[in-house]
């Protein structure tokens, strides 16, 4: 039988609590983590950053400054599945000057929840 908590059903439906879950990706099979440093042309930003999102094998991306300017975080089930993704997926992107990979050996912390301020959501 279902129960029905009416203020934290307002929590949610208002914005105000939110709920994210992580789920170790070596439960569904993805035992290989790498990260990418990509140098892409600034005017194919954009169109790298949306092809990116679309591809299940990258768990995170994000522009940023300095010699490259976006991070992708790939899980993968294999380093063949990694070789596989950068030369025919990754290599088939337009804009991308140079990659530099870095297989993960262990992973020790990940990054917690984000908390973004709403608009109008306290001072």
């Amino acid at each position: 039988m279902a129960r029905s908590f009416p203020r934290l059903n307002e929590f949610v439906e208002s914005g105000l609590l939110l709920f994210e879950v992580e789920i170790d990706p070596w439960l569904y099979g993805r035992t290989v983590e790498a990260i990418c440093w990509l140098d892409v042309e600034p005017a194919r930003l954009a169109d790298v950053g949306k092809q990116l999102a679309t591809h299940g094998e990258v768990a995170f991306a994000a522009t940023t400054t300095g010699p490259t300017n976006v991070l992708a975080i790939l899980e993968l089930t294999s380093a063949e599945a990694l070789h596989t993704y950068l030369t025919a997926r990754l290599g088939a992107l337009e804009g991308i000057r140079h990659v530099e990979t870095a297989p993960t050996g262990r992973r020790t912390k990940r990054d917690g929840p984000l908390l973004v301020r709403r608009r109008g959501a306290g001072a």
